[in-house]
């Protein structure tokens, strides 16, 4: 999901988080982020509702469209 669209829903997972909650963002200008997520959804089959493995999945998928359509457009971070 895009950061504004995250941001703009209460009842995103972001928006869920308690304000002392520790969490971690993988963004799409990380090469490995769409593998994670994907090696993350195939561990969570069972654990959590199939509808949130499926939408982590298209996440992966949306972000190696979204690293294709602009990787020359943003310097690696070190």
């Amino acid at each position: 999901m895009e950061k504004r669209y995250e941001l703009a829903q209460p009842a995103s997972c972001l928006n869920k988080a308690s304000a002392t909650e520790i969490i971690f963002v993988l963004r799409a200008n990380d090469p490995i982020a769409p593998q994670t997520i994907r090696h993350w959804a195939t561990m969570a089959e069972g654990l959590h509702e199939p509808e949130k493995v499926i939408e982590a999945r298209a996440c992966a998928d949306a972000m190696e469209e979204w690293l294709k359509r602009n990787s020359a457009n943003f310097q690696k971070e070190g």
